[in-house]
């Protein structure tokens, strides 16, 4: 849903309606405010025709037209519904935004799961999480809680860079009761591997541990890898002549004279009998 404020706070003129269609310029300007008839070239901006009813200016307007598009979390939290099958199409906007919402790991977390656009080199030497078992005894539905979170700060959450991260299979089952689970009320996790499940994380740690699973697997994907090129590894043991040759003559610093000699000048042949032989 978009909702544009009637009265920007960077002196933005009202907008005006003609009848039940109305075009609105939306210019992002967060440094200045906006002129009409100034505004730089470069200036994103964009245009969309909307229907709205004939009625006088209210402090927001609904893009969609429909009030009740708006997440109203008395209509859908605790209150006995099942949320739809994330393969139904007729998700509402609303409730699928907030569910996302409400499982996002905030951006300054975000670091420490590792990026896998990183150099193989560096993800193979990363420190990560060991994954564990253990969470595997433990119902699903026992591990999402209705208290609100105990641990939201930076040094409150410190401990999941020491902490095991769950097998796949229960990331898995534990992503797939999350909607649900949130649906139902409950807005913390528990990990009963620590602190006798007395600590109540967020409920992006599923999304966290989803995240780091990834990472945990292609780094153990790449370093099986690099075992098997380094047990394969063979020293050289021929000749180097050519090789010293080759490179010498692919190298940044200026050619000495003698290389282009034994590129020009063919070696001698030597007269055996009838037999030519090379030196």
């Amino acid at each position: 849903m978009y909702v544009i404020p009637a009265q920007q706070s960077l002196n933005m003129q009202p907008v005006a309606l003609q009848g039940t269609v109305a075009a609105i310029t939306v210019v992002d300007r967060l440094l200045s405010a906006w002129n009409p008839s100034s505004y730089p070239h470069n200036q994103f901006y964009y245009q969309k025709i909307i229907s709205l009813p004939e009625t006088s200016m209210s402090d927001t307007i609904d893009l969609d037209g429909d009030p009740d598009s708006r997440f109203d979390p008395a209509k859908w939290i605790g209150v006995g519904k099942q949320y739809p099958d994330e393969q139904c199409e007729n998700i509402p906007f609303e409730l699928r935004a907030a569910r996302e919402e409400a499982f996002a790991i905030p951006p300054m977390f975000k670091t420490w799961t590792p990026h896998l656009s990183m150099p193989i080199s560096t993800l193979i030497q990363e420190d990560l999480p060991t994954i564990s078992a253990e969470l595997n005894m433990m119902k699903i539905s026992q591990c999402f809680k209705r208290d609100i979170p105990t641990a939201t700060t930076w040094k409150q959450l410190e401990v999941l860079d020491t902490r095991s991260i769950p097998s796949k299979a229960t990331v898995n089952e534990l992503e797939k009761a999350s909607s649900q689970a949130w649906l139902d009320g409950n807005r913390s996790v528990s990990d009963p591997r620590y602190n006798n499940g007395e600590d109540r994380m967020p409920l992006w740690l599923v999304s966290f541990w989803k995240s780091l699973m990834n990472v945990v697997e292609e780094q153990d994907e790449w370093k099986a890898a690099a075992e098997w090129v380094n047990g394969r590894h063979k020293e050289w043991k021929g000749d180097n002549g050519k090789h010293d040759f080759i490179k010498n003559s692919l190298t940044k610093v200026w050619i000495r004279s003698n290389l282009f000699e034994l590129v020009e000048k063919p070696k001698p042949r030597v007269k055996h009998g009838s037999h030519s032989i090379s030196s």
